[in-house]
């Protein structure tokens, strides 16, 4: 979904509200991973590695962009 919402705001060539969902998803997976990692701190059991949900973020943010960037430069004129 973020990286859907990265390529409709580059067609409108809207950066600032994308950095605003981006940084609210990026604000949610923080907090997930610091739970995470307070779960693996107090000696529980995480089926989930906080390593493992860095790793889609890192992976959902090259996406994004690299979505953003081309529907930033789609040539609007041939539509």
């Amino acid at each position: 979904m973020i990286a859907y919402q990265g390529l409709m705001h580059g067609l409108r060539r809207a950066l600032g509200d994308f950095l605003l969902i981006f940084a609210l998803y990026a604000g949610g997976v923080t907090i997930t991973i610091l739970a995470l990692r307070a779960e693996l701190a107090r000696g529980g059991l995480s089926a989930i590695s906080p390593a493992a949900v860095l790793i889609a973020l890192v992976g959902t943010t090259i996406l994004s962009l690299g979505l953003f960037w081309l529907g930033w430069t789609t040539d609007k004129e041939q539509d």
